[in-house]
């Protein structure tokens, strides 16, 4: 057979001369033949390699299947070959056979791996495969390359795969192959399944994989490729490198073969990446292109969380009993953290009475290994499991000393190389003088031929040869120079029961690496107290997990075995025994229950663990309740640590003096709050059909810290994760069914977030709020109190209810109680100038005495408190006092504890110098009149100003009308609506909605009233800046709107109107009621009114803050505020209260 290169002409010979045919020659059907001819600079050799396969000998470890294998070497690979032509056996693969095959091929130099298969056809295709020799014909029994497998290809066992890639037994395959993750998405409409046989080809940077039929679905679906399912496999093969395209088909048999395929997703841990190929098309060759193979590309490439393999043989004992049916899993911890807890599965029984069971896991990289956990579930018929011993492996990159044999064999086989380099070279050589002379040209040129040709093959031989070396030099420089991968492996001497009712009835246990330095096995004594309230105990099945500084934590461990009989009893304390390995100082716990049982509720009070080696008690309190019918619904609680002083009650003194009836655990949540990190979980259910499930819904978040611990059909379209301390609020797409009959059939689904999506914001701070209900007959409310808290400048919290649910706001606000909340807010800044107080008057008693209330939270470096203290004494109810629900409160006293350097504790009292003052503002409404323009809804209204706002206020009670809002009302001089608050400063704005009319001003008695209707929106607080600025002025400066255009339609026979007053709540302690603006009469001449002004006098404070700086003001005299209003013309100079003021103003805001 001759091939030609058509760009080059240059032509390529293969000399075969032998039989195809199973019954001729050697019986073989495939040829490998050496390419010759004047282009080829190297002429390999043939090589023919014993093949010895041999099959375990468990119990039907044979197969009747056809077997494939295909050699890889150094310069290619033979292909793949079925195994048909046995040497020694008729009947091939049986149990305990070593069967030998011969296989002819170009050389390979040296064979690096074998890649060994079956089809999976016949009656007992299950093949359970020891390993594979290989030498070349013609060397000695002791040059055989042993490749082990010991494992199944079988469906059915260990991990289904049918297919297993092997290294020289030094090389640990198992370990140094990659998996590749592959999730097929079958499309959504009708039709869209097949039956056919469907493969896929992977091709990377590096090498390919052959292409491989997918009869083994990683998620166990019953049909495979059915419409919208997401069938999931797995290839286990060496390291292809990046993934640049993918090759997919099926065979086209079956009576539905045709296929709609949605999307290729291959996920590789081990490289950190998962490559998506959108498809969206027939398969069919009745359809589209009438193609049964399609040639992909990834569109994205994203980067995923990195894993590492690890492979754990886990030896069961000898012993009566020994097997387990329970889930065996195992967790990790190492210098680098802790992998998730790994169930070890597979297809096959394990963990069968003296047996070895190896798994192969993905993992997180832990560094070096310092324990792990080994337990079980405790289900099944027969779950006890006698536990010999465990071995942990994994590949590390360190450097490697070749010992001198290492170097000597290692120089021979380079040797080597070169010779056969050499020696293909000279054939080449020869084979090219032999042609020439067959040309029968001229002596003459044909030396001078002869002399540039040897030439030029000379250089490109050692061109060859350079490549070769560098091609090794660079495989043994992978991991820089002088490091290999090399197997780091890890012993664990267990030798004992992990069985209720035997030994010491733990199914958990904590194992160090035997022969290595670190932390050793360890007691800890916990000490569950339950508190005394009311139906405290629980019969709920509790768990506890412990955490250390410097090794870890205990994972989840049940509390089973009490000392006392019945557990969790109302003020009983139960005394339990976990082992596990050092943790060092203790920093926190996790504790829990699974809210079975009838009264799963459980007050609990506080929790004692004493490291028994260090003989250190820790102390975590609660006292909270876990249940979801108390408190705030949690059966979760996380505890931190706190000194023995906060727990214990104080010793007497020789002088009697008591501890009194302060709790310092009272003081200690704000600090608790400081350290814990509240997570908003927010969950949005797709719309789809059935996509709600009433199923019992877990989540678990992973941090790079630590993880929180932990249907029929269920659609999440996403989830929102908002942690407000650290300022973040996180989304996690998901767009996917958590169903057996949906998707992949997974209800289990790790979710990772998008970082565009996620939203940032200032961390919030802890508060504790503590409120005291006053000591007055009904004190007492049922109604839902919320609370804000203002900063300077405005700054301020949202409204936040203090109780979040209907049980709490019965439990809190009793009379002569005090309610402490701690929650997370917005930062308002180093001084709260005012809160706001209110409730939402539901409920049977709704009215509420309030006495004073207490804000605690931490200075801004955290080493000490701050208590602000706010006076009440009010009530906030419809019935009682001036009939309000909502008070603000100005602080009078500021508590401050601090620790100083030395380590006491400095306590600083203080009162409030200038808070802000409590004043009233009265709110005149106007209604239109034209038909329909009253109202019968509720009217709320909300104030803005400098330090803050009023909040949204309801428009309740009028003073004047019974009726409010009726069409064409006036409110008069009484007709306002009072409301208190604290100081505002300027009006910088405010929500008042008016319909706009007429447009003019005209003078009516004691007022200046606008015939234009509009919102109320005041302009910024320039108005209030200094007068010796000579662009701004003392007062309110109020602009009108620029109306052309849009007022016009409504000009005529408009006669509404509405009237400005000078509001007295600017005047600190005046008396209600308005004042009349001065006599002026204006006309504008169009409907534009931009520029007009109403200036208002300074209010005391004002005059007080600015007397020192604007001495203008010191001739107009003290009282400032007796100052009539001023109404100005955009036409007229500015003018204010005294000749010598700022002769212009900067420009107007607008209402």
């Amino acid at each position: 057979m001759t091939l030609m290169n058509t760009l080059t002409k240059d032509k390529y010979n293969f000399i075969c001369n032998r039989w195809l045919d199973a019954n001729e020659d050697d019986n073989e059907i495939v040829r490998e033949m050496a390419a010759e001819g004047p282009a080829v600079r190297r002429i390999m050799g043939m090589a023919r390699y014993r093949v010895t396969v041999c099959t375990g000998e468990l119990p039907n470890a044979g197969t009747d299947a056809n077997v494939y294998l295909c050699l890889y070497g150094d310069v290619g690979d033979t292909g793949e070959r079925l195994l048909f032509n046995c040497r020694n056996n008729v009947d091939m693969f049986l149990k305990g056979n070593a069967d030998e095959f011969t296989i002819e091929s170009v050389t390979m130099r040296k064979v690096r791996r074998v890649r060994i298969r079956h089809d999976g056809l016949g009656g007992s295709s299950g093949w359970f495969l020891e390993r594979v020799l290989v030498r070349e014909e013609g060397q000695p029994e002791s040059d055989n390359v042993e490749y082990p497998c010991l494992r199944w290809l079988d469906k059915d066992k260990d991990d289904g795969q049918l297919v297993r890639e092997l290294l020289p037994s030094n090389s640990n395959a198992t370990l140094k192959n990659y998996r590749y993750h592959i999730s097929l998405k079958t499309g959504d409409i009708p039709g869209a399944s097949t039956d056919s046989t469907v493969y896929i080809k992977l091709y990377g940077d590096k090498y390919d994989t052959i292409k491989q039929d997918l009869l083994v679905s990683d998620n166990n679906l019953k049909n495979y490729f059915e419409r919208s399912r997401v069938d999931e496999f797995t290839l286990e093969t060496l390291n292809i490198g990046t993934i640049n395209r993918v090759v997919i088909g099926h065979n086209g048999a079956g009576r539905r073969a045709g296929w709609f395929l949605g999307s290729v997703e291959i996920r590789v841990p081990r490289q950190g990446k998962k490559y998506t190929f959108p498809v969206n098309r027939w398969v069919d060759k009745n359809k589209a292109d009438g193609r049964l193979q399609v040639e992909l590309y990834p569109s994205e490439i994203v980067e995923i969380q990195k894993l590492v393999h690890y492979e754990i043989e886990v030896w069961t004992g000898d012993v009566g009993g020994a097997t387990t049916t329970a889930r065996v899993y195992v967790q990790i911890y190492g210098e680098k953290g802790k992998t998730e807890v790994l169930f070890l599965s597979s297809r096959s029984r394990v963990f069968e009475r003296a047996s070895k069971d190896t798994f192969q896991l993905e993992a997180a990289d832990v560094g070096e290994v310092y324990k792990i956990r080994l337990g079980h579930t405790g289900e099944g018929f027969s779950p006890s499991w006698f536990v010999d011993m465990l071995w942990l492996r994994q590949l590390v990159v360190q450097e490697v000393e070749l010992t001198p044999e290492e170097e000597a064999l290692k120089k021979k086989e380079e040797n080597k190389l070169r010779q056969q380099l050499k020696k293909e070279w000279l054939k080449a050589k020869l084979q090219r003088k032999m042609k020439r002379k067959q040309m029968k040209k001229g002596s003459d040129e044909e030396g001078e031929g002869d002399e540039e040709e040897e030439s030029s093959s000379e250089e490109s031989s050692s061109e060859e040869e350079e490549e070769e070396e560098t091609e090794e030099e660079e495989e043994e420089e992978e991991f820089g120079p002088g490091m290999q991968e090399v197997v780091e492996q890890y012993k664990f001497d267990v030798n004992r029961w992990l069985a209720w009712g035997k030994e010491d009835s733990e199914i958990v246990l904590e194992l160090a690496p035997s022969g290595r330095s670190g932390p050793q096995l360890n007691t800890y004594e916990v000490q569950v107290i339950t508190g005394k309230v009311a139906n405290a105990g629980t019969s709920a099945n509790v768990y506890v997990t412990i955490y250390g500084e410097e090794y870890g934590d205990t994972g989840e461990r049940p509390l089973k075995k009490s000392d006392k009989s019945s557990k969790f009893q109302p003020g009983q304390t139960d005394t339990f025994i976990v082992y596990a390995i050092e943790l060092g100082p203790l920093t926190k716990i996790r504790i829990r229950h699974d809210n079975a049982g009838n009264k799963s509720g459980w007050f609990l009070e506080r929790v004692d663990i004493t490291d028994t080696n260090n003989e250190t008690t820790y102390y975590f309190p609660c006292q909270r309740w876990l249940s979801v019918e108390e408190d705030d619904g949690q059966l979760s609680r996380e505890l931190l640590s706190v000194d023995e002083s906060y727990v214990l009650p104080p010793e007497e003194d020789d002088e009697g003096g008591g501890g009194g009836d302060n709790n310092p655990l009272d003081n200690m949540g704000l600090e608790q709050k400081d350290k814990s990190t509240t997570f908003s979980v927010t969950i949005k259910t797709g719309d789809k059909k059935n996509a709600g499930t009433d199923a019992n819904v877990f989540i678990t978040l992973f941090g790079t810290e630590d993880d929180t611990g932990k249907a029929p059909g269920w659609f999440v379209d996403w989830i929102e994760v908002d942690a407000p301390s650290l300022g973040k609020c996180m989304t996690f797409p998901c767009g996917r069914w958590l169903s057996k009959n949906e998707d992949d059939g997974a209800i289990v689904r790790d979710l990772f977030h998008e970082e565009l999506q996620t939203r940032r914001y200032t961390p919030f701070v802890p508060y504790e709020i503590t409120i005291y209900t006053g000591d007055v007959f009904a004190a007492g409310t049922n109604a839902n109190i919320f609370i804000v808290i203002y900063g300077c400048d405005g700054l301020c919290t949202k409204q936040k209810f203090l109780c979040t649910n209907k049980r709490e706001q019965k439990m809190y606000f009793e009379r002569k109680s005090a309610s402490r909340f701690i929650m997370e807010l917005e930062d308002v800044g180093e001084i709260i100038e005012k809160i706001r107080l209110g409730h939402d008057n539901t409920g049977i008693n709704p009215g509420w005495h309030c006495a004073y209330v207490e804000i605690r939270r931490l200075l801004p470096d955290k080493d000490g408190t701050e208590t602000v203290t706010f006076a009440c004494d009010r009530w906030l109810a419809t019935s009682e006092d001036d009939k309000k629900t909502i008070r603000e409160l100005v602080p009078f006293d500021v508590f401050t504890e601090k620790y100083m350097k030395d380590g006491s504790l400095r306590q600083i009292y203080k009162e409030v110098e200038e808070p802000l003052d409590i004043v009233l503002y009265s709110v005149q409404i106007f209604t239109g009149n034209v038909p329909g323009a009253g109202t019968d809804a509720k009217v709320y209204i909300t104030i803005y100003g400098d330090l803050g706002d009023t909040g949204e206020r309801y428009l309740g009670k009028s003073e004047n009308r019974t009726n409010k809002f009726e069409r064409g009302t006036v409110g008069g001089a009484r007709g306002a609506e009072p409301l208190p608050f604290s100081f505002l400063g300027p009006i910088s704005g405010g929500q008042l909605f008016l319909v706009p009319k007429a447009a003019s001003w005209e003078f009516h008695g004691e007022s200046c009233t606008l015939r234009q209707t509009c919102t109320l929106a005041l302009p910024p607080a320039g108005g209030w800046s200094c007068l010796s600025d000579p662009g701004s002025a003392c007062g309110v400066r109020v602009g009108l709107p620029q109306a052309r255009g849009l007022f016009e339609p409504w000009v005529a026979g408009c006669q509404d109107s509405v009237v400005f007053r000078k509001p007295s709540p600017l005047w600190a302690g005046r008396e209600s009621g308005g004042a009349p603006l001065r006599v002026m009469r204006l006309y504008p001449q169009r409907l534009d009114l931009a520029g007009w002004r109403l200036v208002l006098p300074p209010t005391p404070r004002q005059v007080e803050s600015l007397w020192p700086r604007c001495p203008h003001m010191q001739d107009e005299g003290s009282d400032m505020s007796q100052l009539p209003c001023v109404v100005q013309s955009p036409r007229e100079p500015w003018r204010g209260w005294g000749s010598r003021w700022a002769p212009a103003p900067p420009t107007c805001g607008s209402i």
